[in-house]
């Protein structure tokens, strides 16, 4: 006898459907962002504010226990910035605190930093760590390879910074990410490792 796999006419006997997600369905799922068929513009302007409603809301879930500045870090020697989010405790450590960077998703071409603001919160909350997340450069404004070299000057420069916002990365220093941001974090490793222990 035949494996099923190799008669299509038998697939549909391998395939049971969710039952939980049925239920879902059913019920109906109120989605969090608006649908995505819209033109790339459309999408782009709802995401942000989107986003920022939910970090603005973690942040106040947070009830007073995590700060949130807004830092300008340069891009490169030509004087321009970007912009940055630093959660901090707002119980110090005169020693300093580990330090997490997470890099939005997006494909390279949506999102912003606070898409990943609500997780940071949370972390900077129960694990007493200074987090961070950036706005880098997107495409189609701004072609490969720039979000990696952002993402790279912006190692380099929480690096030669991280005491002045309460960082220590001598006790840790973590890179994640979402989707595109997990491909930044990746590449960054790899970039850092020739740098060990230093960075």
């Amino acid at each position: 006898m035949a494996a099923l796999i190799e008669d299509p006419s038998k697939w549909n006997t391998l395939i049971k459907d969710d039952e939980e997600l049925l239920q879902m369905l059913q019920n109906g799922i109120t989605p969090r962002f608006q649908r995505l068929d819209n033109d790339f513009e459309t999408i782009r302007e709802t995401w942000v504010p989107t986003a920022k409603a939910m970090a603005d809301e973690a942040l106040l879930a947070a009830n007073g226990t995590v700060t949130a500045l807004e830092i300008q870090v340069p891009i490169d020697e030509t004087g321009g910035t970007y912009r940055t989010l630093l959660y901090q405790p707002t119980v110090k450590d005169a020693d300093g605190l580990p330090l997490v960077i997470v890099f939005h998703g997006g494909g390279f071409c949506l999102g912003s930093a606070e898409m990943e603001s609500p997780v940071l919160i949370e972390a900077t909350k129960r694990h007493g760590c200074v987090t961070m997340t950036v706005d880098y450069r997107l495409a189609p404004e701004y072609q490969y390879p720039t979000p990696f070299i952002d993402s790279w000057n912006l190692i380099k420069w929480v690096h030669a910074h991280a005491s002045d916002f309460g960082a220590n990365i001598s006790k840790g220093f973590i890179l994640g990410g979402c989707s595109a941001g997990g491909t930044l974090a990746s590449y960054l490793i790899q970039m850092a490792r020739p740098f060990q222990p230093g960075l």
